[in-house]
């Protein structure tokens, strides 16, 4: 069984953990009942848009903590476009972006969401709807 690196290292710490799953059962559980009541809620939530750019296209559900994977609340997730959730990766993968820093959903999010704006040369408030 592989580890899928989704990121940190620490529960709790507003940062991804390592899931011991492989990436087929990973994809497994994005087709379970649990998940889509999760994704689902978090749509409804968030005005469907980027909670960075705010954006409406191309969005998704990221996963921002991950404890077990059926033990995941509403507060774990952020609705992010293809663009958002791609340029959030690179910055962890490029170490520019320590997520482990904040002890808070919120502070993971607030630093998070700086980096990608500056990464991507945005200014200004956005809407957040999270």
């Amino acid at each position: 069984m592989a580890l899928i690196k989704t990121g940190g290292e620490k529960e709790g710490s507003g940062c991804n953990q390592l899931l011991d799953m492989t990436k087929e059962q990973y994809q497994v559980y994005l087709q379970s009942p649990h998940w889509k009541q999760l994704r689902a809620e978090k749509w409804k939530r968030s005005h469907k848009r980027c909670g960075i750019c705010g954006s409406k296209e191309q969005l998704q559900v990221h996963h921002m903590v991950y404890r077990q994977i059926y033990d995941v609340q509403l507060t774990d997730l952020r609705v992010l476009c293809d663009t958002c959730h791609e340029t959030t990766h690179r910055l962890i993968n490029a170490g520019r972006l320590d997520v482990r820093a904040s002890e808070t959903h919120n502070g993971w999010f607030q630093r998070t969401k700086t980096a990608v704006k500056m990464a991507r040369g945005l200014r200004g408030n956005c809407f957040s709807g999270q």
